[in-house]
């Protein structure tokens, strides 16, 4: 068990590195995310503004058919885009969570977690002085 907490505390300076580059990958997933629902809400606002615009150029007895047409798609839609969203924003927020939790862990634990640092202290004062005790001068 001591061979193991050395070898993590020998180890952390490499993996608060790591910890943070995973945390910079989180937030660079988020941030892309982001784009891309905004791009696929205005293109679907944009499809949906077309469709109204061309109802207006047709003669009133085709209006008429192709205005109940236009409600049912947009419709589908907006309820494709709802479902879209209620879907994104927990899995955003939960990748949102990770980044915070790895930053959070490099900031509290930035020398190392103090608990096995201050056991390992510990270990070698007691090594020291059960050295002396049965070597003595």
């Amino acid at each position: 068990m001591i061979k193991r907490l050395r070898k993590e505390q020998l180890w952390w300076p490499v993996s608060r590195w790591i910890v943070i580059f995973n945390g910079f990958l989180w937030v660079g997933l988020c941030w892309a995310l982001v784009p891309f629902a905004i791009h696929h809400y205005h293109e679907t606002s944009r499809i949906i503004d077309t469709y109204i615009s061309m109802i207006g150029k047709l003669p009133s007895d085709q209006n008429n058919k192709r205005l109940v047409e236009l409600m049912i798609d947009t419709q589908h839609a907006w309820r494709d885009e709802v479902l879209e969203l209620v879907i994104f924003i927990p899995v955003w927020f939960i990748m949102a969570m990770f980044a915070l939790k790895h930053f959070a862990i490099v900031l509290v634990h930035w020398r190392g977690h103090a608990d096995r640092v201050l056991l390992l202290k510990l270990i070698d004062a007691q090594q020291i002085r059960v050295a002396n005790d049965t070597h003595p001068p």
